[in-house]
């Protein structure tokens, strides 16, 4: 906090609510879970939209993957998503308080911490159940704190979650366990997308960015594969018979094919984890390209490129100033 008295600024020490840092044990190594009483809500209100803007990145792709991709066509999953943004989407509000000198792994900071979080909520957000998101390493302590102390830390009086990478990393490991006997490494191996050895690390979703890519072009594959089979489907039908929907097509032959049912739920998964990233990443405002050597041309940005004077007269003069500022030290030297 800073207090300005006669043009002097002085910074005010922290209350001891807050610098003074509590000793704490956990009671129960291994304490009882409680059970989770009443029924499981789940609002897919919003799921269908997203998932509606996921299709029409995959059908992006698949009308300009035919030929060579050109510039400004934006087919790569992170290039048109950040074109498509909408204008008014704000950045939640967010505060750094200060920070504390014990490690964070201690189970006296991370509970010190909680108290800080529930203060704070309550003085912003009356009413409102904390949610506070951590790393793996310390979500486990944190839910041990939960069980330990549930009167004060209960799962009534907090959520407790993975933060978004890591979230993303299980859900990419549980999607490896659900591909690792499919052969899909075989695919990306004998396509050329990448080595033997890195093809398997996807499975352990490490690197989490690359694996993340990978799922991305997997999902166009898959995509334009379904939809050359359907058009297929349409070609050799008579006149006379009735014309399934796409979604009612594919849930149709899910139930004759088992193969065919693999790898639509296999789709439908990475369509659904690519909606959560893209829900948990911001939207910065970014400054305009034209500050940074671009310039807009029919609706294309490219690189400005200036004149500049050759780089070997540039180097000639160079030398040639230094050696008459060292010929000026000498004779300064001597005098």
């Amino acid at each position: 906090m800073l207090k300005c008295q006669s043009k002097r600024v002085s910074l005010l020490p922290l209350p001891e609510s807050y610098s003074n840092l509590p000793p704490a044990v956990l009671r129960f190594n291994e304490p009882d879970i409680p059970l989770v009483e009443g029924e499981l809500s789940i609002d897919m209100s919003s799921f269908p939209a997203a998932l509606k803007g996921k299709l029409k990145w995959l059908k992006h792709v698949a009308e300009n993957s035919s030929v060579k991709a050109k510039v400004g066509k934006n087919i790569s999953w992170s290039a048109y998503h950040a074109v498509v943004l909408p204008d008014a989407n704000k950045l939640p509000v967010s505060a750094l308080l200060p920070l504390f000198h014990e490690q964070a792994k201690s189970v006296a900071l991370i509970r010190h911490s909680l108290n800080i979080i529930r203060n704070a909520v309550r003085k912003l957000n009356p009413g409102q159940t904390p949610v506070v998101a951590f790393d793996q390493p310390l979500f486990t302590i944190a839910k041990l704190i939960q069980w330990n102390w549930p009167q004060m830390y209960g799962e009534d009086h907090f959520v407790m979650m993975f933060g978004g990478l890591h979230i993303e990393m299980a859900a990419f490991k549980a999607f490896g366990s659900w591909l690792e006997d499919s052969e899909w490494t075989s695919v990306l191996v004998n396509a050329q997308v990448t080595s033997p050895g890195t093809a398997d690390s996807f499975l352990k979703a490490s690197p989490v960015t690359t694996t993340r890519r990978t799922h991305q072009v997997t999902a166009c594959t898959l995509y334009r594969l379904l939809s050359n089979a359907y058009c297929q489907y349409k070609d050799v039908l008579r006149y006379d018979e009735v014309i399934l929907e796409f979604e009612e097509w594919c849930l149709e032959l899910s139930k004759q094919s088992p193969h065919f049912k693999f790898w639509y739920i296999t789709l439908k998964f990475e369509l659904t984890l690519l909606i959560f990233i893209r829900s948990i990443l911001a939207n910065p405002s970014m400054p305009s390209p034209d500050l940074f050597g671009w310039q807009k041309l029919d609706g294309t940005w490219v690189p400005f490129w200036s004149v500049l004077a050759e780089a070997s007269m540039s180097c000639m003069l160079m030398l040639e100033s230094s050696i008459k500022m060292h010929s000026i030290m000498q004779l300064l030297n001597g005098l």
